[in-house]
């Protein structure tokens, strides 16, 4: 029962979750989620505060802007998180410019789609860097081929995977962190 009820609330903020067009009406600059289609399946799977991935993102980004994306071609439902617009396979790389233009913050989550490629290509070439985060949501496996792949691209070498433990902070018996 409490698996039908949380598909249900994940269901009703699928049909609730706001338009592009109506985010941007609010005048704030947003932020734009950039990332392969491919991998809005991972992001979409709730974990334990029953929120994707993309729901903690926006939520850890809405006292910076609003979160916008470009929706996947053929989708019946948005998926919960950033406000979605649609477009042509003619037109999309066209509104990725104008959104990159107005938004205060680009988020891209690593991937290795060609579309993914041709954005980070073009926030590289056409942002700030302080406008641009590296979202890393992968193995070290996985993010080595991701870094060989896009490196080129990078004016500077991106760095090792950090690992697992370079979040960890250890408190010695003395109390003091290490």
């Amino acid at each position: 029962l409490n698996i039908l009820v949380q598909n249900y609330l994940h269901f009703l903020r699928k049909r609730l979750a706001k338009t592009v067009d109506e985010v941007l009406a609010e005048n704030k600059a947003p932020v734009l989620y950039l990332r392969s289609f491919l991998d809005d399946t991972v992001a979409a799977k709730r974990e334990v505060t029953l929120l994707t991935e993309e729901e903690e993102l926006n939520k850890a980004f809405e006292h910076i802007g609003p979160m916008i994306a470009i929706g996947r071609p053929g989708e019946t439902l948005p998926e919960v998180g950033a406000a979605r617009a649609y477009f042509t396979d003619d037109k999309w790389q066209a509104a990725v410019h104008h959104y990159m233009d107005i938004s205060c913050l680009i988020v891209l989550r690593a991937g290795l789609s060609q579309g993914l490629i041709w954005e980070i290509q073009n926030s590289i070439q056409r942002l700030d860097p302080s406008k641009l985060i590296l979202l890393i949501p992968f193995e070290k496996e996985a993010y080595d081929q991701f870094r060989t792949r896009v490196q080129p691209l990078f004016p500077k070498p991106l760095p090792d995977h950090p690992g697992h433990d370079a979040h960890r902070v250890t408190i010695n018996s003395n109390g003091k962190t290490e």
